[in-house]
């Protein structure tokens, strides 16, 4: 048997989840109208079959003699279509069963609405933080880009390192957010032409508690408030706002300094031009134990060569 969830652009029917299905049929998309379950997906009615012969169906397999495909619906919204077949002879889908499985379906088709909605306001509520980098960053022509760039390295950093879906959504919004701080300072400062002197870098250094301060009273947020304070610490205690040391720096953190530092030394700046990848991962490197965690050091060495792997093939 099988679930397809219906595309709400195209209109055809997707394989979600299936049992007892073999690899080809796995990879199969479904017309509106086409088979059992198009027919079902287009009438958003029942449809019971129990005289295949064997010729089987799309969503239940070959050899199939008896095939019920039932609509999951919530409201007039057709969410996707259960399809359940047998090989026995003997076996036929009746009344009961039909109605046993709609019952079901209904309260399924209202709960996977509820998570395509959730989905569309998690979608709506990345966007707008996005939105939100870009109008801060086009304050410096040199940092337009540089979140977005950060959030894309830490998040395949966080899946690199085996971390767990809401982790790496925690360390994506962060990255996104970490430098909402610097929204705080004059933008001719940020833009010159030379190296911060040290009044300006001392400025700078506050960046982290004036965007973590600006961020800590949206309850969404908590999650990501320690790793944009302390995304500046240094592995060995020697960096800000805390002097936070080793492990007692918070992963994301470890994680996002990782990102950042690459990113920005791969970026061109007013005062100086862009590195190759290869320098900026030497310059981790040599920085590992110090600057950085030398395992998140490791594990992002290997991401740049299977990158660079993949470019060369």
């Amino acid at each position: 048997g099988s679930f397809l969830l219906g595309d709400r652009e195209t209109g055809r029917l997707v394989l979600s989840a299936a049992v007892g299905l073999s690899p080809q049929a796995r990879s199969v998309e479904i017309a509106p109208g086409e088979g059992i379950a198009g027919w079902v997906a287009v009438h958003k009615r029942p449809l019971s079959v129990n005289d295949l012969n064997g010729a089987g169906a799309n969503g239940v397999g070959k050899r199939t003699i008896s095939a019920l495909s039932i609509p999951a619906i919530s409201g007039d919204e057709l969410i996707g279509v259960i399809n359940l077949g047998s090989k026995q002879r003997q076996f036929e889908f009746n009344l009961a069963d039909i109605e046993h499985l709609t019952g079901a379906l209904a309260r399924l088709g209202v709960g996977l609405a509820a998570e395509r909605r959730k989905d569309q306001w998690q979608e709506l509520y990345f966007n707008t933080i996005r939105a939100l980098t870009r109008v801060i960053e086009s304050r410096n022509p040199f940092n337009i880009g540089h979140s977005a760039g950060v959030a894309e390295r830490a998040t395949a950093l966080g899946r690199e390192l085996g971390l767990t879906p809401s982790q790496i959504e925690t360390i994506e919004l962060a990255a996104l957010l970490h430098d909402v701080g610097v929204a705080a300072f004059a933008t001719d400062f940020l833009a010159q032409e030379r190296p911060l002197n040290s009044a300006e870098r001392l400025i700078l250094r506050s960046h982290p508690s004036v965007g973590k301060n600006a961020l800590s009273g949206i309850d969404d947020l908590r999650g990501v408030l320690p790793i944009i304070l302390h995304h500046h610490e240094n592995f060995d205690g020697t960096g800000y706002v805390d002097g936070l040391k080793g492990e007692s720096i918070p992963l994301g953190a470890r994680i996002l300094g990782v990102a950042e530092a690459y990113v920005a030394m791969t970026s061109e700046r007013p005062h100086r031009g862009a590195m190759s990848a290869a320098q900026a991962l030497s310059e981790l490197k040599n920085s590992a134990g110090r600057q950085f965690d030398p395992k998140i050091i490791d594990t992002f060495a290997q991401l740049i060569e299977k990158e660079s792997e993949r470019e060369r093939t």
